[in-house]
This record gives structure tokens, C-alpha cells and sequence, in this order.
């Protein structure tokens, strides 16, 4: 008898299915507060500019972000919040907009000392005004704007873990060299100019960039898997995060951790 044919492999446990699942009655409530805890760590960037392109001034935004993830982080919120539960990028833009429906309310609140934060949220905030990071974007659809600041945020992310691996081979300076041939736009007399810088031959160079562009787009599928509940989405969700880079690609920002 098969076995792997009696019991086939099941999908892999992410981060977003694990959060759905709670907020569905599922078992370990605990480890999904966790899970959407880590979510909303990483993904707190288009929720902030998002908050700022109503026009609210930063403090108060700031203040409206932690109150978000605060309330979004109690899963019972979450079963209110739908359409396309399936997706945390949905799911953010839509509570997101519910949210400010009432912001005034919230902001009056949080002010009187109502409310609490996350203090390593704060911190992060802090750390991107200082550089210049948080700022108001041009005019533009919303939902747009908040998919543009979504997919700039996971390529970043994806970039950042294979920097991490490449530093880990003590191999940072490499990958600083090849990075511009990851995200495109790279020329053919580039690969001269990094194999000397590299004092490799020019074909080690081009390998090195092939496995990297493999590698990272490996990366790039496990961001976006863990922000959704079926895998059958996952190629319609990269799909759209690559259409929304690709009208109009997003370079501002850092706020990757």
C-alpha cells in the first residue's frame, strides 16, 4: 500500500491560515495571537501611509496605527472584518476603512488616555521618521496606494532575508555588488564591471545572479504565502503584487525588519 497516496501532504501551516483558522473556532488561540502578532510587525508600513493619505497629521496616525493592529490583534475582530478574509492584505484594507469611520472618536479616546501601545511599534515608527521615511504620497486611488506600499514592502522583506543569507557565507559585499540584478534594469557590460569589482570571471558572476534571482523568487513566494489562507491564491496574489510594481515601481521607504 501507498501511504503517501492514502495520506496526501498537506498544506503547509502559514502564519495568515493559522489567524483565520482562530478566528474561525480553531484550536491554539494562543499561537494564532502570535502569528497575527508577527503579521502586523511586518506589515505595519501601508497601514501608517495609508492613515497619512487621509490627510491626518503624523502624531495622530501614529496613534491611529497602534490602535489598529491593537484591535485587529483581538481575533474576534477579525470575524467582522471580510470581504476576502482569505487574504490579510484584504482583510487590512477593509478594516482599515471601517476604522477611520470613526477615527475622530478614537483619536478623542487614545488622547484622553484611553487607549494602549505596542511599544516596539512606536519605536519602529520613530526610527522612520528620523529618517525621512514616513511622508505623504502623491494623489491616487486608495486601495491602489495601500497594494503599491504592500508590494514595495514584501520585496523589500524578501531582498532583506537573502542579504541576511548572503551575510551569513560572509558574503555581504557580494551581494551588495549583484542586488541592482535582482530587481532589474541591469546592462550587459554591468556583469564586466561587478565580475572585476568581484575580481571574479564573468560567467561565475552571472551564476551567481541566476541562483540569487531563483533564490529570491523563492523568498518572495514564502512573504506572500504567509499572508494568505489558501495557496490556491498565491499565484493570483504575485501576480497582482507584480502588476502593481510593475505600472509604477516604489522605491521610498525602509521599513523592513
Amino acid at each position: 500500500m501507498n501511504d503517501s497516496a492514502e495520506n496526501p501532504p498537506q498544506s503547509p501551516t502559514t502564519r495568515w491560515s493559522l489567524v483565520v483558522a482562530a478566528a474561525d473556532g480553531g484550536e491554539n488561540p494562543a499561537d494564532a495571537r502570535r502569528a497575527l502578532e508577527e503579521l502586523c510587525q511586518i506589515y505595519w508600513w501601508p497601514v501608517l501611509q495609508f492613515i497619512l493619505r487621509r490627510g491626518y497629521p503624523l502624531h495622530d496616525a501614529q496613534d491611529l496605527t497602534q490602535d489598529f493592529f491593537l484591535r485587529l490583534s483581538v481575533t474576534d475582530f477579525l470575524k467582522h472584518a471580510h470581504p476576502e478574509k482569505g487574504r490579510f492584505r484584504a482583510l487590512v484594507f477593509a478594516s482599515l476603512k471601517h476604522l477611520l469611520l470613526d477615527a475622530a472618536d478614537r483619536l478623542n479616546t487614545l488622547k484622553r488616555g484611553g487607549g494602549q501601545k505596542l511599544a516596539q511599534l512606536e519605536e519602529w515608527m520613530e526610527e522612520e521618521i528620523a529618517k525621512g521615511e514616513i511622508s505623504k504620497r502623491g494623489m491616487a486611488p486608495e486601495e491602489y496606494c495601500f497594494d503599491r506600499d504592500w508590494a514595495a514592502l514584501v520585496v523589500r522583506k524578501a531582498l532583506e532575508r537573502l542579504r541576511e543569507e548572503f551575510s551569513l557565507r560572509g558574503k555581504a559585499r557580494e551581494f551588495g555588488i549583484i542586488r541592482p540584478f535582482l530587481t532589474g534594469g541591469e546592462k550587459v557590460t554591468a556583469y564586466t564591471e561587478a565580475a572585476s569589482t568581484l575580481r571574479l570571471p564573468v560567467g561565475t558572476v552571472k551564476a551567481i545572479v541566476h541562483r540569487s534571482r531563483v533564490r529570491y523568487g523563492t523568498l518572495l513566494r514564502d512573504e506572500v504565502t504567509q499572508t494568505i489562507a489558501d495557496l490556491r491564491d498565491l499565484d493570483d496574489e504575485i501576480r497582482h503584487l507584480c502588476q502593481i510594481l510593475a505600472a509604477q515601481p516604489v522605491t521610498a521607504g525602509s521599513a523592513v525588519r
